[in-house]
């Protein structure tokens, strides 16, 4: 969908944090098609995404609990907005959308945020606040909305996808995985997803397993490791795994239904340390009717999901969001007010 004629000419500026929030954010891209764009993220390798004669910016990663980053990553992002001066700025979230979305409408711009499709119980913390900011705010979950302001269009996620045409195990059938990628993100460590995949391959020992591990405190011995996977990297092998095992995060999520592989998704707990709130639980309860995504509660079922998810497949997701949020979002760059 290429919005009106109107459009074209506004000066967008698209932005979010990366992982979920940049996933989220490039499947609302035909909102503002033909518009003069500038993206700006936390990640410098996403800029290969972009698409051509689009700008690109990056700013500092920070959260509320670092304030020193929060404040510098502030300042970027206002002198971002400043150099830029967007006419309409659109946010998926989190910290520097927050910022873009406040300095963007004390300088006149008209702003979107749309909060992350993650926070299926509750808004986020800066989803919250940033309400009396944005010109549009937006809920990906109807259950959630607040008319007249806080409104709800449809998500990212788009048609509900059907189970992808893989080879899929037989019922009845137990077949191992030859290939297993596992993820638990880059902030925080999981090292209880970490100690079940482990034992999981020592079980197995014919199946190739690499995890991507992040900050963790613990050293698998019958796993292949990498601290960091960079974007391109991440998505290779997410497309020739067999299965992902993953935390609940939303950017692995989009990234295995757009790709067809199947998905188990072990959330993180925040009454064991893992995250700073129970939201892994709310998305992953949302996400286990979706064809292609197996939850494990916890690590006792992760073996069970993983033939689960090997006797299922995979779903798939189209290209971009549901119509009716794109419709929305590409009203609002126009000028108008989505209905």
């Amino acid at each position: 969908m290429n919005g009106s004629g109107a459009s074209r000419k506004k000066r967008v500026l698209a932005v979010a944090s990366g992982g979920g929030h940049w996933r989220q954010l490039r499947r609302l891209q035909p909102a503002w098609s033909g518009a003069r764009v500038t993206y700006a993220t936390t990640i410098a390798a996403y800029r290969d995404e972009i698409e051509n004669g689009a700008a690109f910016a990056v700013v500092p990663d920070a959260s509320r609990w670092n304030k020193a980053m929060l404040l510098w990553q502030a300042t970027r992002v206002l002198l971002l907005v400043l150099r830029s001066r967007p006419q309409v700025i659109v946010t998926t979230g989190a910290a520097p959308g927050f910022w873009a979305v406040v300095f963007g409408r004390l300088l006149g711009a008209r702003t979107c945020w749309i909060d992350s499709v993650a926070n299926a119980e509750e808004l986020s913390g800066s989803g919250e606040r940033v309400g009396r900011f944005a010109r549009l705010w937006v809920t990906q979950w109807e259950h959630l909305a607040r008319p007249p302001k806080l409104r709800f269009f449809g998500n990212v996620l788009g048609k509900i996808p059907d189970r992808e045409a893989r080879e899929v195990t037989p019922p009845g059938e137990v077949r191992v995985p030859e290939t297993v990628l596992v993820t638990v993100g880059t902030q925080l460590p999981f090292d209880r997803l970490l100690g079940a995949i482990d034992q999981w391959a020592q079980r197995h020992p014919d199946a190739r397993v690499f995890a991507q591990i992040g900050p963790s405190g613990v050293s698998p011995e019958h796993v292949e490791t990498s601290v960091f996977l960079e974007p391109r990297e991440l998505d290779r092998r997410i497309r020739e795994a067999d299965v992902v095992v993953a935390h609940a995060g939303v950017g692995t999520v989009l990234s295995c239904l757009m790709a067809g592989t199947p998905v188990v998704l072990m959330p993180r707990l925040a009454s064991r340390r893992e995250h700073r709130n129970e939201h892994q639980s709310a998305t992953a309860d949302r996400f286990r009717s979706i064809p292609g995504v197996v939850v494990a509660d916890d690590e006792s079922r992760l073996e069970d999901a993983i033939r689960e998810a090997m006797e299922h497949g995979g779903g798939r997701l189209g290209e971009a969001a549901d119509d009716g949020l794109i419709r929305a979002i590409s009203e609002f760059v126009s000028g108008g007010s989505p209905t």
